[in-house]
C-alpha cells in the first residue's frame, strides 16, 4: 500500500498519488484545496462545526453536472479479476467543460487542455490523508501516447485489481507538467468530495464505477492586518470560500506559515470546483506552533472576511482580492507562550 498525505507540509507523493490537496500557492506560501463543499458549515457564532448540508441552492452557485460525456452509451465491460481478487474499472467523466482555453490562459497559466489521468482506490475517503491500495495512470507508459485531451473524456482506465473490501475511487486530470508535482493547480480537474462514495467488492467481482471530475478554478487572497495579534502574528494560515446563505465550505487553501509583520504578505490561492458568488474567510493560526491548521477559527487566530467574490464560468483564475484581518479569537483560559516569532522559527519549531 502507498501512504499519501494530502496536507501540503506532508504530501510528497509521485504522480500516482491522486491528490485532493497539497497545492503550491504563490510566493512562499503552500496551498491546499479540498473543494470541501459539504464537510463543514459555518455557525452563527463564527465557529466551524461538522455539517450534513446538501448541495447549496438558489445563490447563483453552479453545482449541476452538464451532459459532457455523461450521456454516452456506457463503458465497456470490466474484465474478470485474478483468482481471489476483484477488478474495479473506473470511467472518468467531466461534469463541466471548464473555461475556454484562450491564448491568454495558455500564456499566463500554461493550460492547454492536455494532460494525464491519475486514478486509484483509497482505503478511506480522501480528505487530509489517504492510503491508496491500487493506482494507475492514463495513458499508460506502454501506450505510446504521453497525453490525452480533457475534451476526449470520458475514458476508462485499466482495471484495478484489489483484495475484497471497501474502497473509495478517486482520480484527477492534471493539465500541467511535471506530472509528479505535489499539488493540483488551476486547470486541473478533480471530484467534489461530497460526490465521493465507497464501493464494496467481493472475490470474483468485476465492478464498473463512474467518477465525475470538475475544473479547478482559483483566486489569490492576500491578508492585511488591521488588528493587534495576541502573539507574534506568524503561523499556519487558511483561506476558504463560504456559501453566502448556508455557510457550507465551497473550496479552500492553506499556507504552511504566514508572517503578518512583514510588508508584503504572500497570498493564499483558494481553489474551488464551483462557480458562483462566495464569501471568503482568511485566518492566520497565531500560536499554531508546529501544528497543521486543521481547526478553523482557533483560539489566538487572526481572521477576517470578504464578501461577494464572483467565480464565473469563464474564469480560470480570478483577480486577486485583499482581505482585512480585523478580529482575534480570544482564549478562554491563560494565553500560551508563542515561541514562534516568525516563519523561520516556525519551520524549526518542535511539533506539539
Amino acid at each position: 500500500m502507498t501512504q499519501i498525505s494530502l496536507h501540503p507540509r506532508l504530501w510528497r507523493g509521485a504522480v500516482t498519488a491522486l491528490v485532493v490537496a497539497g497545492m503550491v500557492g504563490c510566493g512562499a506560501a503552500d496551498s491546499a484545496s479540498f473543494g470541501d463543499d459539504g464537510a463543514t458549515t459555518l455557525t452563527d457564532t463564527g465557529g466551524i462545526r461538522p455539517g450534513t448540508d446538501s448541495e447549496p441552492q438558489d445563490t447563483g452557485v453552479s453545482d449541476t453536472a452538464t451532459d459532457v460525456g455523461i450521456t454516452d452509451a456506457g463503458p465497456p465491460k470490466c474484465p474478470p479479476p485474478p483468482k481471489g481478487k476483484a477488478n474495479v474499472c473506473i470511467r472518468v467523466l467531466r461534469g463541466d467543460d471548464g473555461p475556454s482555453l484562450t491564448a491568454d490562459a495558455k500564456k499566463t497559466l500554461g493550460i492547454d487542455g492536455n494532460g494525464i489521468l491519475a486514478v486509484g482506490l483509497a482505503a478511506v475517503k480522501p480528505e487530509y490523508d489517504a492510503t491508496f491500495v491500487a493506482k494507475t495512470i492514463y495513458p499508460s507508459s506502454s501506450s505510446g501516447v504521453s497525453k490525452i485531451a480533457a475534451a476526449d473524456l470520458p475514458k476508462v482506465v485499466e482495471a484495478l485489481s484489489v483484495e475484497p473490501g471497501v474502497y473509495w475511487p478517486f482520480g484527477a486530470f492534471r493539465d500541467l507538467e511535471p506530472w509528479d508535482r505535489a499539488s493540483p493547480a488551476v486547470g486541473d480537474f478533480q471530484p467534489r468530495p461530497s460526490d465521493l462514495s465507497s464501493i464494496t467488492v467481493s472475490s470474483g467481482d468485476s465492478l464498473h464505477v463512474d467518477l465525475v471530475i470538475y475544473p479547478l478554478r482559483g483566486i489569490d487572497v492576500r491578508p492585511r492586518l488591521l488588528t493587534t495579534p495576541l502573539g507574534s502574528g506568524a503561523g499556519p494560515a487558511r483561506a476558504w470560500f463560504v456559501h453566502p446563505l448556508k455557510g457550507v465550505m465551497m473550496g479552500q487553501g492553506v499556507a504552511t506559515c504566514i508572517d503578518l509583520s512583514i510588508d508584503k504578505v504572500d497570498p493564499i490561492r483558494i481553489y474551488t470546483t464551483y462557480t458562483g458568488t462566495f464569501d471568503a474567510v482568511f485566518e492566520v493560526f497565531d500560536f499554531g506552533l508546529g501544528a497543521d491548521p486543521a481547526g478553523l477559527l482557533a483560539a489566538g487566530g487572526i481572521h477576517g472576511r470578504s464578501s461577494k467574490i464572483d467565480i464565473l464560468s469563464s474564469d480560470w483564475l480570478v483577480t486577486e482580492r485583499k482581505i482585512d484581518l480585523t478580529e482575534v479569537v480570544p482564549f478562554t483560559g491563560p494565553k500560551p507562550v508563542d515561541a514562534s516569532p516568525n516563519c523561520a522559527a516556525f519551520a524549526t519549531a518542535p511539533v506539539k
